[in-house]
């Protein structure tokens, strides 16, 4: 995703990356990347109702 969109993070949420060790297992494995591929991986601050802020989020702009 880094090569193709030039990302400056990745936000992960929801039941999948939000899971327990999901993150550091992701992490790792893209440390196994060039330098040019790699890009960080967080959770996201709204924890599970992220998703619903963001569309708040919409609905209020």
């Amino acid at each position: 995703m880094k090569a193709c969109l030039d990302l400056d993070v990745i936000v992960l949420g929801g039941g999948i990356g939000l899971a327990t060790g999901y993150l550091t297992r992701v992490n790792q494995a893209i440390k196994t990347r060039p330098a040019a591929f790699q890009v960080p991986v967080v959770a996201a601050k709204g924890d599970y109702d992220a998703c619903l802020l963001g569309a708040a989020f919409q609905f209020r702009e």
